[in-house]
């Protein structure tokens, strides 16, 4: 889409999926916003995918409890209402 258009997305479009343990929910994907996905993550202590690299900058916002993050090296413990930033090709890891 070249041309983004402004829009919602309520509780009843989510349509979840089931990944290593988590339930993901994509609120925005790159065909509606031109460059961005957003994703509502869930899951209980110790879900997540192990160390991996994107190309892509991730952000996680957290909502409620607490996730440990791998970002290259360090192992990062981000609380409710923390917001953590990781570049591209560094490996990460969440649970």
């Amino acid at each position: 889409m070249s041309n983004p258009e402004p829009f919602i997305v309520t509780p009843k479009d989510h349509k979840p999926f089931h990944v290593v343990g988590e339930t993901i929910a994509v609120l925005a994907d790159t065909k509606r916003t031109g460059s961005i996905e957003v994703f509502l993550q869930e899951g209980p202590e110790g879900a997540g995918p192990p160390p991996h690299v994107h190309a892509w900058a991730e952000a996680y916002y957290v909502l409620e409890g607490a996730i440990d993050v791998l970002i290259d090296d360090r192992l990062q413990v981000v609380r409710q209402g923390e917001f953590v930033f990781i570049l591209a090709a560094l490996p990460t890891h969440s649970a």
